[in-house]
């Protein structure tokens, strides 16, 4: 276990490392797509997560990385405050899909209203 504790700390100081790097006009940044991504609940496995919100800012996405393990009402008041055009969802393991499954049709309902 300290091994995989490890190899997700380099891995995580490498992606920021990177993400410090990356440049967005300013100019040009109300005009961009948004994203916003985040773990469900109880998940704390973080790191792929990292790496989608890495990828969308290379592409010069507005990117909010909410984070793992993080309560639905929160993600619903970011979700409706920011309205994104896309919401990534993470789960690393699979008997975490049920809160997928929930999540995303409480997003879904949110971005309706909306």
């Amino acid at each position: 276990m300290a091994d995989e504790h490890l190899a997700t700390a380099v891995c995580d100081f490498v992606l920021s490392r990177l993400d410090a790097g990356l440049y967005v006009d300013k100019a040009k940044k109300q005009k961009r797509k948004k994203v916003v991504l985040l773990g469900v609940e109880e998940e704390q496995h973080y790191l792929g997560l990292k790496m989608v919100a890495s990828f969308y800012r290379e592409r010069g996405w507005r990117v909010r990385y909410l984070g793992p393990n993080l309560p639905i009402d929160h993600a619903l008041g970011q979700i409706t405050q920011w309205k994104p055009d896309v919401i990534g969802i993470s789960a690393a393991l699979s008997y975490r899909l049920p809160m997928v499954k929930k999540n995303d049709g409480n997003f879904y309902s949110t971005k309706l209203g909306s």
